[in-house]
């Protein structure tokens, strides 16, 4: 017997997306703001139509949802994409790594696995989503740092400082529901954007956490802050993981262990993504002045095999690397929604 419930009032309420009770077309107005392809399974229907509130801030896609019955929602691994979760009530949550917990506080979608959410049917939770490009870059421009940095998320179970974001989010949201969509001019909406951004740095602890807080409390023990900065500061070697470990006092299993739990990905993985984003800049920077070339760039990062690198770099770019030194721009990998603040 399917339950009735009066839906409460809801953020966005003066940017709808969609009201419906066909949640394939529920699933697909959330997926062109999280540029993915979640799917949504229904544990137990309710005589309540989901609602999907949603625009375009600048740089992030933020959105209302409420699905008006109990579903499990599989989203996708989110790789280039950013997404943040923020629930307005209870959220059964098993991430990544495997771990479940009973959410109320905001978190990361996992960027390398799927994560499985049974969202409050009433309550519902707004869930904002950016390129990872465009957050690191502003996160370095945050910390003074010229060269962008990949950020890795701690797991949705770990999450100590939630109500900065919550707060922050939940107000951007009832100023955003005082106008109507184009009222805000583009300075407005970049820095609406930055206020969300900013809450989420500051909100969330990752890899960069120890630039915004004196006590350090970022992604994981000392020795992964340790191994990172050696990562960064010898990329241009040919390492081996027995070096690194050695380096900050653990052994390799170990080593491997640590930065699949609080990074997600290996440390070679880690250090192929720095050596990118170093042989990124070099391109940029030799496109401007018209000194350098590929291969030596690639040598001067740290790659060994030119093929390899080419394939890496296009795959994470959306460009070849001749590409950004003739300063061709690749294509945005999602367009916008079409509301726009």
């Amino acid at each position: 017997m399917n339950e009735t419930l009066t839906p409460p009032d809801s953020p966005l309420k003066s940017h709808p997306v969609l009201t419906s009770t066909r949640f394939n077309e529920v699933r697909d107005a959330v997926n062109s703001f999280t540029c993915d392809e979640h799917e949504v399974v229904v544990q137990r229907a309710r005589d309540v139509p989901a609602v999907v509130n949603g625009l375009q801030v600048d740089m992030v896609g933020l959105l209302f949802v409420r699905y008006g019955a109990e579903v499990l929602v599989e989203a996708p691994p989110t790789e280039s994409r950013i997404v943040i979760a923020v629930p307005l009530g209870p959220m059964v949550v098993t991430d990544g790594t495997g771990r479940k917990a009973t959410m109320t506080t905001p978190f990361v979608l996992h960027e390398d696995r799927p994560t499985l959410m049974y969202p409050d049917s009433t309550a519902g939770c707004l869930v904002g989503a950016i390129d990872r490009t465009h957050l690191e870059e502003y996160c370095s421009a945050l910390n003074g740092d010229p060269r962008p940095k990949r950020l890795h998320f701690a797991p949705a179970a770990e999450v100590p400082r939630p109500s900065f974001l919550a707060d922050t989010w939940i107000n951007v949201c009832a100023q955003l529901d005082l106008v109507q969509p184009n009222s805000y001019s583009g300075a407005a909406r970049r820095a609406l954007a930055q206020t969300l951004m900013t809450a989420a740095l500051l909100g969330l602890p990752h890899s960069a956490g120890g630039t915004f807080f004196n006590d350090q409390n970022d992604v994981g023990p000392s020795y992964l802050r340790a191994a990172r900065k050696f990562l960064e500061t010898n990329f241009a070697s040919q390492l081996s993981i027995s070096d690194l470990a050695d380096a900050v006092g653990i052994s390799v299993r170990q080593l491997h262990t640590a930065f699949q739990n609080h990074f997600n990905e290996s440390p070679a993985q880690l250090l192929r993504e720095i050596r990118l984003a170093h042989a990124r800049r070099q391109l940029q920077a030799a496109r401007t002045s018209g000194n350098g070339n590929v291969t030596q760039i690639a040598l001067d990062s740290g790659f060994t095999h030119l093929g390899r690198f080419s394939a890496y770099y296009t795959s994470k770019y959306g460009e070849a690397p001749s590409e950004t030194l003739r300063g061709r721009r690749a294509d945005e990998p999602c367009p916008e929604p079409s509301s726009a603040c």
